[in-house]
């Protein structure tokens, strides 16, 4: 049985737009609206390539991500390299040297690690 492909319903959209907006604003110059841009670019291949995909609760990944995002800035006080691993790790960005060019090593190494700590699980 093939799956659905992966879509935003109206009140999600809402939802990752408004968690989007407080990311930035919490984390400040950190993180550049360039870097939201080449994320968003990155969330987008994922979807299309089937990467993305509720999870067995029916939870939106990017959503769920979003707000994982904002409880390790508010609670833990990270900030932009651990608010883009958690987007691409939840949304299985897995290419490592891609990740490396357009987030940097520190993004890459997290992303890695994530993966890491999710197989010893598997």
């Amino acid at each position: 049985m093939e799956e659905e492909p992966f879509v935003f319903s109206r009140d999600e959209l809402s939802e990752e737009w408004e968690l989007r907006r407080y990311l930035m604003e919490k984390v400040g110059d950190a993180m550049s609206k360039s870097d939201m841009v080449l994320l968003k670019g990155s969330l987008r291949k994922a979807i299309s390539e089937g990467r993305v995909r509720r999870d067995v609760f029916g939870l939106n990944p990017i959503v769920t991500a979003l707000e994982t995002a904002r409880i390790c800035v508010d609670e833990i006080g990270l900030r932009r390299d651990s608010v883009i691993a958690t987007l691409l790790w939840a949304c299985h960005v897995d290419n490592y040297d891609e990740i490396k060019a357009k987030y940097g090593e520190t993004v890459e190494h997290i992303v890695h690690g994530l993966f890491k700590i999710q197989h010893l699980y598997d």
